[in-house]
Formats: C-alpha cells, structure tokens, sequence
C-alpha cells in the first residue's frame, strides 16, 4: 500500500465529442491491501504452515535482481494493461529485513522465520527481482520488551522507530542502506494512518519512511494483527515487503508507485504499487511450493507487456479483460505532478455511453459487470453504470452507460470493469470527470 499523497484535484481538460468514462475499483480492503482473501489462502488451497515447518534462511546473493526500468519506455495505449512506471525515487537492491514483535507475541518465531526466508526465494526472485532488486537477508531480529500500545497513530511510529535508533537501543541495529524494518503489532493494538484509515477496517498492512536525526532514511512495514490465520499475517507482509524495496519512500521520492498515465483509475480505486495492482484478485493470496508460508501475488510489468496474467507467480498464462474507451481527458494530481490522462466526460446529473473491448488470450466466453470504486470504502455510490450485454468473447465491443448521480470533489470518479472467463477473474479501472 501506498499511503495518499498530493491532491486529487481534477481540471477536465480538451473534451472530445463523443465522452467517455472511468472509475472504481472492488477489493477486500479500502486501500487496496491483502485482505479477505488470504483467510484462504494456503499452498495454492489454504491451509497455514504446519507449525514447527521452517523456511530456508537466506545468504545475500552477489548484485541486484534482473532489473526492469521501464524509464523512457513508450507508455501503453488506454487497452493495454497497465504499467507501473519509475517514477525515479530510489530503490532497495540489496535489502535487509528485521522483523520486530513485541512482548509476549506467540507469533514471533514463525514471523521471524517468514522474514528471514521470503528473500531469497523463487517467489522473491520473480517478483521483486523484476524490478532490479536482489535476494534479501535478515537483521537480528527484534523483540520489544514493552507492551504494544493500544492505539497508535504512523506518525508516532515512525518517530518512536526513530528515537529508538537514535537513542541507540541495543535492540534496534542502525539502518545499513536497505533497511526494512517489519514491524508485526498484536491484535489489541489498533492503528490509524496518514489518509485516516483505520487497521483491519480500511487497510491490514501499510509501508512507510521516516528519517533519523542525520537524515538517514528509515524504511518499515506496519502489519497489524487483523486474523487469526497466520496465512493473512504473511500475505500482507509480502505485500508490503516488496513494495517497501520497490517503493521505499513514496512520498516524497516515489519509485513503482503509479501506474501509467493512460491507467491512473487504478490508482483512484487504491492500486498504485506493484502489490496494490494484484490485491483486488480472489487467488492473490497462495503457498508457492516448497515455501510454508502464503504470500500475495504481484504486478509484473514484464508479464503485462506480454499480454499474458500479470500477476507473478501465475496460477496461468491466460489472461481475459475488459477495457473501455476513454475518448475525452482530465488532469489530476495525485503527486504534486499533474497529469492529463485519459477519462470518460459524464456531468452531474447526466450520462455517457462508452465502447468496452473484451480481450483475452482464448476465444471463450467472457462475463463482464461493472462496479462504482465507491463501494470500496462502503460509501455511497456516485455512479450508475449499465451494461448493454453481459457476455462477449475477446474482439467483442460492449457498451457501458454510465449515469453520475453526484460528484467526488476531487471532479473525477474511478469505476471499474470486473470480468469472469474460465473460472479467472480479472478488473480493469477507469476515470469519469465532470
């Protein structure tokens, strides 16, 4: 999860004739974290590590991961899947990862293992390695002598991580370059965060930087305890891990942060990092093999240039979505930068009709539905969308009425497309601006 940044603010820019629209977003969880689904997750079935079942802990491998920068890259047209474009910042190529727990956690074993072993697994290499990132060893880990609070606020986390390092704690090493501090809370701590999202209501794990008195950056990882499964616990904390090395401060110097300009609605339903983009998917969350630990799949740009199922490790190839066609264009600013991107024209109290193109990897059919991203957060829908026919095949051209009722402040509105094809479900977001 990337916590919000910037103004959404939207100016409706050179409005072709024929509007069009696009928006929204479902998920397990408000902002786009691994949620609901990881209640079943499990060796590619469910069920939690046997306990006393222990992972493999990593060396550091010589130099970064593959690599993908796909700065300078030519960005995909609005039908194409989306890529989550560099945005600059740094990266963690050679990370360190140290789990913190606290007093009492009977958890704290297991978490440990699960840090100590993610990094240099099959699952770590074809999904952070794509993006320039090396195999990930773990600190010593951490145990805090205290009780947990009951409530905690990220900006006072991060500030006590600080004092902690600053203070020079026995128990806290100093941050190398690559430093991740993966901090697991009990389930009597409740924690809010800087968008006001509440844990295990609007999000189950969070990644965030601060700094210490030098300056010296400070990377970690919030994961509350938001189930009683230990396989929710971990698909979170892979989430999180890997968007912490490929985006470590988002914001203020984001990396995989966003998607292109021509997909910014899915950054308007919560997926903008390489974890987010994958979370909204009923199999996110699975045991790869010979791993004891579930994990949560992610974005891969490489698979969805290819046009094949972009989020790695891949139950399969195949890969079926509905895409609509955003004729007219909004400007929005979601990181200080304004953007023109692509959207769909439809004013308060009015209505649009848009083509939608089904494509798919095989000829079969395809069942396609719409959905308002306000129903992610539970508040009230802003739009009615309408589609002409419920099925297609890929090459097919749909059309979607889209009726706003009222609109987001902001002047732009995500809606989403949801599609079903050979028991594979996939969505795709767009942007309707006033």
């Amino acid at each position: 999860m990337r916590p919000a940044r910037g103004n959404l603010t939207a100016v409706f820019v050179g409005l072709a004739l024929g509007c069009g629209s696009s928006g929204g977003a479902p998920g397990a969880a408000a902002d786009g974290e691994a949620g609901a689904a990881a209640e079943a997750a499990g060796p590619e079935s469910g069920a939690d590590a046997p306990t006393g079942t222990k992972g493999v802990h990593c060396a550091r491998s010589p130099g970064p991961g593959p690599g993908y920068v796909d700065a300078g890259a030519p960005v995909p047209g609005q039908l194409a899947l989306p890529q989550v474009s560099y945005e600059g910042g740094p990266l963690l190529a050679q990370p360190t990862l140290i789990a913190v727990t606290y007093a009492g956690d009977p958890e704290a074993p297991d978490l440990e293992d699960f840090v100590a072993s993610i990094g240099c697994t099959a699952y770590w290499r074809a999904t952070a390695g794509e993006y320039g990132i090396g195999d990930a060893v773990a600190g010593p880990p951490v145990r805090v002598a205290e009780s947990a609070p009951a409530n905690l606020n990220d900006s006072v986390l991060g500030a006590w991580l600080a004092r902690k390092i600053d203070g020079n704690d026995p128990l806290f090493p100093r941050p190398a370059p690559g430093t991740v501090y993966v901090i697991f809370f009990p389930a009597t701590t409740q924690i809010t965060e800087g968008t006001g999202g509440t844990s295990c209501v609007s999000f189950s794990g969070y990644h965030e930087s601060a700094a210490l008195s030098d300056g010296t950056p400070l990377i970690y990882a919030v994961l509350p305890r938001c189930s009683t499964q230990a396989a929710q616990l971990t698909a979170s904390a892979s989430h999180e891990i890997v968007e912490a090395v490929t985006d470590p401060i988002p914001d203020t110097q984001p990396a995989y942060g966003l998607p292109d300009s021509n997909h910014l609605g899915w950054a308007l339903a919560g997926a903008g990092e390489v974890g987010d983009m994958c979370d909204f998917l009923p199999d996110s969350v699975f045991q790869p093999a010979g791993f004891p630990w579930a994990v949560q799949r992610i974005w891969s740009n490489r698979a969805a240039g290819q046009k094949t199922n972009p989020c790695v490790p891949a139950a399969t190839t195949d890969y079926f979505y509905a895409a609509p066609v955003m004729a007219d264009s909004v400007t929005l600013d979601l990181t200080g930068v304004p953007q023109t991107v692509a959207a769909v024209h439809v004013p308060v109290g009015g209505s649009a009709t848009v083509a939608v193109k089904l494509v798919g990897s095989a000829r079969v059919q395809i069942a396609v539905s719409a959905l308002d991203a306000a129903h992610l957060t539970g508040a009230t829908p802003r739009l009615t969308l309408t589609l002409d026919a419920p099925v297609g095949v890929p090459g097919d051209t749909l059309h979607l009425t889209i009726t706003k009722l009222f609109g987001d402040p902001s002047g732009a509105e995500a809606f989403g497309l949801v599609t079903i094809a050979n028991g594979q479900q996939s969505f795709f977001w767009g942007i309707t601006a006033d």
